[in-house]
């Protein structure tokens, strides 16, 4: 079987590999989309596979690890498309004791196999290793169109729900808070047992301090905390921080984007390495509340108690006004934090990245605690695969290898002509090739960008903040309207049956309804929530004053969508009156 640069994991690829045959003996790809399925199977072959007795449309699931969950998982799965399509498990280990028999209805059969017995089947050993596929894989592809499907997997991720986002500093910087330089350089002015000539000089030094430091924020910043002290060791240090740390701006169109996920509770919880509080500034401007909707914890003592969307500050806080908690900045607070595997922030961290789907935005992910857990959660769920999601900036090509060569040859200048571009792109592929690849061990998919200005559009589109922004409010008024009618016709028509004397034929009626209008029943519900929260957002807090109606209250009662075509209808057709009353 040709390399197929649409296989995006090596475990599909040496499944399709397999299950093809000689002289292509089945048609197996991998669908963009599939009838019935809001999202489409790892495989699908629709003619069947002959060799193992499978006959007609059959899709295909490809699984590292067979377990309970996983079972249970396509057992539901055959159960609700079963009647259309034949489902194969394809396992490459299990840790259950015993696999599945082969199951048949109405026609259809789930089948379970290992890969190892695939192989014996068909006589045929893996062509290719893991590390060579996607080595060219790299070479085949260009990153926007695999970003394309790492989208969409992270918003079929989001769509189950269970989700968490990861803020690091690049979330700060885009509200033009100080870098981590930035910060410890004004710090650096703190030093008072310098005579004023003398500390504006050191504070031209901080390079040069950073490189006594081994190039280390963490040490240089205990560095200056025991030369503060060595003046007045009385002083609180989070407060100086506090001084050098705001200024007049405190949001950006990536902090809007960030709110608005929260406030459509896109996700679960937020877990945080800033000390700000910009994020729950920003959630204030969209009129949500503190310790109502959502709550920021920045210790033990406050994890208890509430029922809301908790902001974990993991690094300690510290607000634009106010008193100052104890944060972890310099080296010594970082080893004591993370020296204590039970110490709640490393226990957070870890049941999010090991249950939940996590998405990473403003990290560099080269954070040495943040990867050891990163370790710990993969090993403990080996069958989840790559379940979480990092927005990471990777360099042009044109520039790659070209700003290092820049810096050396600062005062001679260097014609990019002069640049070997065959080898500029081996190198550039190659780098790129192996950070995916080690990222994929951790559990991690990277969605890329180039510019960081192309950071808030491409979260707003992986979270669906985006789509209906630009257009008026008369048209998606209609277009809601037109949705709305679209989810009330597929309820009214699902097939209705006593329970006390329903036959075989009404369940297949009933699934067979399911299977043909799921699809189209999630998507436009999808469709409307998002409209319906667009158009609220539109809506200011005076005006609901005004009206006396706070529709935050319905915004916070979506129901979790649950394969059922019930329900919505109802629900949206409230919300939405309660919407249009405020453009009439």
């Amino acid at each position: 079987m040709e390399l197929n640069a649409e296989i995006y994991t090596y475990e599909q690829f040496c499944v399709a590999q397999l299950l093809w045959g000689k002289k292509g003996e089945n048609d197996v790809r991998v669908p963009n989309e599939l009838e019935g399925f809001a999202f489409p199977p790892d495989l699908y072959a629709p003619n069947g596979i002959l060799a193992l007795g499978l006959e007609g449309k059959t899709v295909i699931e490809v699984k590292k690890l067979l377990s309970y969950a996983t079972v249970k998982e396509m057992n539901a799965l055959y159960e609700t498309h079963g009647t259309n399509y034949n489902v194969l498990v394809v396992y490459f280990s299990k840790s259950i004791s015993r696999v599945p028999e082969e199951m048949k209805e109405q026609g259809k059969t789930i089948k379970y196999i290992s890969l190892r017995d695939l192989k014996r089947i068909y006589k045929k050993k893996s062509e290719i290793n893991k590390e060579d596929y996607y080595a060219k894989k790299a070479k085949k592809n260009d990153w926007i169109t695999d970003r394309k499907d790492t989208i969409n997997r992270a918003q079929e991720a989001i769509s189950q729900g269970n989700c968490v986002m990861f803020l690091g500093a690049g979330v700060s910087m885009s509200a033009k808070l100080p870098s981590w330089n930035d910060l410890l350089k004004g710090l650096m002015g703190e030093v008072k047992q310098l005579r004023v000539s003398t500390l504006e000089a050191f504070k031209e030094l901080n390079t040069h301090v950073l490189d006594e430091c081994g190039d280390s924020y963490l040490i240089m910043a205990r560095y200056l905390q025991t030369a503060i002290k060595l003046y007045n060791d009385k002083t609180v240090f989070s407060e100086l921080i506090q001084k050098y740390l705001y200024n007049d701006n405190n949001t950006s169109e990536l902090l809007t984007q960030l709110a608005l996920i929260v406030q459509q509770k896109k996700v679960n919880e937020v877990i945080t390495y800033n000390f700000d509080d910009l994020l729950e500034q920003n959630l204030e401007k969209l009129q949500l509340k503190d310790s109502i909707d959502y709550t920021s914890i920045s210790k033990d003592a406050e994890i208890k108690g509430h029922n809301t969307l908790p902001i974990y500050h993991v690094h300690g806080i510290i607000p634009k006004a106010g008193p100052v908690d104890t944060v972890v900045f310099s080296e010594e607070e970082y080893h004591s934090r993370y020296s204590n595997a039970f110490h709640w922030s490393n226990i957070e961290q870890l049941h999010a990245l090991s249950r939940m789907h996590c998405f990473f935005i403003g990290l560099s992910m080269t954070d040495p605690n943040l990867r050891r857990l990163l370790d710990i959660a993969k090993k403990m769920n080996e069958n989840n695969g790559d379940s979480h999601f990092a927005f990471l900036r990777r360099k042009k090509l044109e520039k790659y290898c070209i700003s290092d060569i820049e810096r050396s040859c600062k005062y001679v200048h260097v014609s990019e002509s002069l640049i070997d571009k065959k080898k500029q792109k081996e190198i550039y592929d190659l780098n790129y090739t192996v950070i995916e690849r080690i990222f994929m061990e951790l559990g991690v998919r990277v969605i890329w960008y180039e510019e960081f200005d192309d950071l808030p559009e491409l979260v707003a589109e992986v979270f669906g903040l985006s789509k209906y922004k630009a257009q008026s409010d008369d048209s998606l008024i209609k277009l809601c309207e037109v949705k709305i009618k679209e989810i009330q016709d597929i309820e009214d028509n699902l097939p209705k049956f006593n329970v006390a004397t329903m036959t075989i034929m009404d369940v297949i009626a009933f699934k067979q309804y399911n299977s043909t209008h799921g699809e189209a029943y999630r998507k436009d519900v999808d469709d409307v929530k998002d409209i319906l929260n667009e158009l609220s957002s539109r809506i200011t807090m005076e005006k609901m004053v005004e009206k006396n109606m706070d529709l935050r209250d319905i915004q916070n009662r979506v129901p979790k969508f649950n394969e059922n075509l019930s329900g919505f209808g109802q629900f949206f057709s409230a919300w939405f009156e309660a919407v249009k009353a405020f453009f009439e």
